[in-house]
């Protein structure tokens, strides 16, 4: 029997990007912003938890980024960008500390979005065609004035964008680490402790089958999923099929950019919102030289 995940979200796909795996017009800071930020591994302290934050248990404020009281699950973030390898970067590590992410390529986009959503946060791009960062945010705040945002820029953009009342948080996009702290700080959330990854994780999508070896299932039961990312130390993937940290399973996939499947081992690292951690063990020294190659060509597309 298998198990397919329901409704997995639309992947950014290698060959979405130009020939070259460059993306036309980016400023220089965008490869560094990203670069340093794929270095660290974000993950929260055990006390984080989706509770009420002082302002939605204080009669005299509104709720400012916090869970209603009837709401379970991860806190929603929409994060607006026109490069969709930022959308992507953006989601695998908001999902990596425990939010939800919702992506929007363009302003009008998030503003059709943003009445879909019950949104706790909104990330957004200051530069950006037709309705740029600043123009999103006032829009937003006029329809949601509760409603924390955070501005990023290659550049300062101008002064009203840190005016009061429009953007509660603003960040260069040199600083990465900055988004996160900012972010857990509007959000009245704990502050992740972000360490440096041993490996580097590169983004991708592909299929992949997950298994339980140390189960007692009757009969050969699989689970598929999508691959987010991938090191040689593990990898991140969405999958609906319930684990505990620690527990073994067995990940098949296919590398497109270096046209293989692999079978590995792995244990369970964390779960949080609708993503997994994995970390490989007893890998082979074959396998280990097919992950290196493969880590080689996804860094070379």
């Amino acid at each position: 029997m298998t198990v397919v995940a329901k409704n997995p979200p639309q992947k950014i796909r290698n060959q979405d990007r130009n020939p070259a795996g460059r993306w036309p017009g980016l400023p220089l800071a965008f490869p560094l912003f990203f670069a340093q930020l794929s270095s660290w591994y974000m993950s929260f302290s055990t006390a984080h938890s989706w509770h009420l934050c002082d302002n939605c248990q204080n009669p005299h404020h509104g709720p400012r980024g916090c869970m209603a009281p009837s709401t379970a699950g991860p806190k929603t973030v929409l994060c607006v960008d026109d490069t969709p390898y930022v959308l992507q970067m953006l989601d695998m590590f908001l999902t990596a500390v425990g939010y939800r992410a919702i992506p929007a390529s363009n302003g009008r986009e998030a503003l059709e979005l943003a009445t879909s959503f019950s949104l706790d946060a909104v990330i957004v791009d200051y530069e950006m065609p037709e309705l740029n960062g600043l123009e999103v945010a006032q829009i937003l705040k006029r329809e949601y004035p509760q409603l924390p945002i955070l501005m990023y820029s290659a550049r300062h953009p101008q002064t009203e964008a840190s005016a009061p009342g429009i953007v509660d948080a603003y960040v260069e996009k040199e600083h990465p680490q900055a988004l996160v702290m900012a972010l857990a700080r509007v959000l009245n959330d704990p502050v992740p402790v972000l360490v440096r990854r041993r490996f580097p994780r590169f983004a991708t999508s592909s299929s992949f089958t997950l298994r339980f070896p140390d189960r007692d299932f009757d009969g050969d039961t699989a689970f598929e999923g999508t691959l987010r990312d991938l090191a040689e130390g593990g990898c991140g993937g969405q999958v609906d099929a319930q684990m505990v940290p620690g527990e073994l399973v067995s990940l098949a996939f296919g590398v497109p950019e270096c046209e293989i499947m692999l079978e590995l081992r792995a244990r369970v690292r964390y779960q949080n919102a609708d993503s997994h951690g994995f970390e490989f063990v007893d890998l082979t020294t074959a396998q280990q030289k097919e992950l290196q190659r493969c880590l080689h060509a996804i860094a070379a597309a």
